[in-house]
């Protein structure tokens, strides 16, 4: 027969789902003549002899389209077979040729989902991954395919499933619901090594209860947690040097730690005097790092000292424990010149001083005092007038009756920057009588000095 005589006899010119397809819910099939009266499918009920482990139920869409609706979407491991009926004939009285059976699965057991999840980077040594199932899979199958991959490791190695009791404590701990889904527990049968790539392999050939295998490997990726080490750090001059006395010195977990142990962290300094890390928080609480708080005493030696019995969240000894009392050493207090303390108003007139503290410095500091008036000062030459300029102020009186202002503008001066003038528009806070340069916040080092009738440098 030739291939147009054979397209022009009665056949099937489209049938749905074929292969492997999961969650399946309804079959189709189109004729290429019309099988039923439209408008009365009864001459012809079921086209196809059904066999198929699912219930469902056919009908006649129109004249050439049959559907069969099962009753849920089909889990995995489900096969199916459709096979037209011996004889059948369209309307007008012609017999089916062509193709005569169609079939589907829905494959193999698949993963829906993961606990932990994929992609996590965190997972332990030892870790047990809770794996959720369209199916369920035989054990000898599961055993034989499933597998890891892991960085550093050239073989795959193998699963062990949880059971029993040991699966029951992980199913309650993790969910308080029971679980519906059809679940698997396993882990691998070597320890992962710390900070390596891992690979849970759901391999070709995990069968299900029906005996559908699955056709290609499921592969999710995961990460081990780094190993449990604890790093000190301080703030130094150099790479070489010595931790600056007057700043603090931190003890960092690659894991967290309860408080209760972190909190027995100490650091010893000279004559045995120690320091508590700094805060107060509750003996359950987690933490990642303490701080001792400076300032310490300069061009000494200490060391941090680490409970015994320290462990991170999940019970792991602390790798580098053997560093431990680790030492550490100061390096002499910086060079320093600031203002000892904050600015607040001073007389006019009433010839006040204001006292710097000088560490460090040359054994004779040079100084001037810069007058913030409206005068130019053209026979002063080089730096110092390029100084003088720089200075500039703006006097505001307060008259007696008014004294009660100066609290706002010590208020203002107290949170001035060197950006915005305590005089620019909408930022005075009342009349007053004040001559002053902004300049930094009053605690640190070159601030502008707030005065009532002064100024300020």
């Amino acid at each position: 027969m030739g291939a147009a005589a054979e397209a022009a006899d009665p056949h099937i010119i489209q049938f749905t789902p074929q292969g492997t397809v999961k969650e399946v819910r309804q079959v189709s099939a189109r004729f290429s003549e019309p099988m039923v009266p439209l408008g009365d499918p009864r001459k012809v009920a079921e086209p196809f002899e059904i066999a198929c482990p699912e219930p469902g139920i056919g009908r006649w869409v129109d004249s050439r389209n049959w559907v069969y609706d099962f009753t849920r979407d089909l889990p995995a491991g489900v096969r199916c077979t459709f096979r037209i009926k011996p004889g059948l004939t369209t309307l007008a009285e012609k017999l089916i040729v062509g193709q005569q059976e169609f079939a589907f699965s829905t494959g193999g057991p698949a993963i829906r989902s993961s606990e932990p999840d994929e992609g996590n980077l965190g997972i332990d040594e030892e870790q047990a991954f809770v794996l959720f199932l369209d199916a369920e899979a035989t054990e000898p199958s599961l055993l034989e395919h499933v597998s890891f991959s892991i960085e550093g490791i050239p073989e795959r190695v193998g699963v062990r499933l949880l059971t029993g009791k040991e699966r029951e404590q992980i199913l309650k701990a993790r969910y308080r619901q029971r679980v519906s889904d059809p679940v698997v527990i396993l882990q691998a049968s070597q320890r992962f090594p710390n900070g390596a790539k891992v690979n849970l392999v759901w391999g070709k050939g995990v069968a299900s209860q029906s005996g559908v295998p699955t056709e290609q490997d499921q592969v999710l990726s995961f990460k081990t947690r780094d190993p449990f080490t604890a790093n000190f750090s301080c703030e130094r001059e150099h790479r070489q040097a010595g931790c600056i006395p007057v700043t603090s010195m931190t003890l960092r977990f690659s894991a967290p730690v309860v408080w209760e142990q972190a909190g027995q962290v100490v650091l010893v300094g000279p004559g045995g005097r120690r320091w508590k890390p700094e805060g107060e928080k509750a003996p359950s609480e987690s933490v990642w790092m303490v701080v001792f708080k400076g300032p310490f005493p300069e061009e000494s030696a200490f060391q941090v000292e680490i409970p015994e019995a320290l462990r991170d969240d999940v019970g792991r000894r602390l790798l580098n424990a053997s560093s431990f009392p680790l030492l550490a050493n100061t390096d002499p207090f910086p060079p320093l010149a600031k203002f000892s303390a904050r600015f607040g108003i001073v007389e006019w007139k009433a010839d006040p001083a204001l006292p710097v503290t000088l560490r460090n410095l040359e054994p004779e500091v040079p100084g001037r005092l810069l007058q913030v008036d409206k005068e130019q000062h053209d026979e002063t030459p080089g730096k110092d007038q390029e100084a003088q300029e720089g200075v500039k102020g703006k006097t505001w009186r307060i008259p007696p009756e008014q004294s009660g202002e100066i609290l706002q503008w010590l208020r203002k001066v107290a949170v001035a920057n060197r950006e915005t003038s305590v005089f620019s528009p909408g930022g005075r806070s009342g009349s007053g009588n004040i001559r002053s340069a902004c300049g930094r916040p009053a605690s640190q080092p070159g601030n502008a000095i707030p005065t009532a009738n002064s100024s300020i440098a």
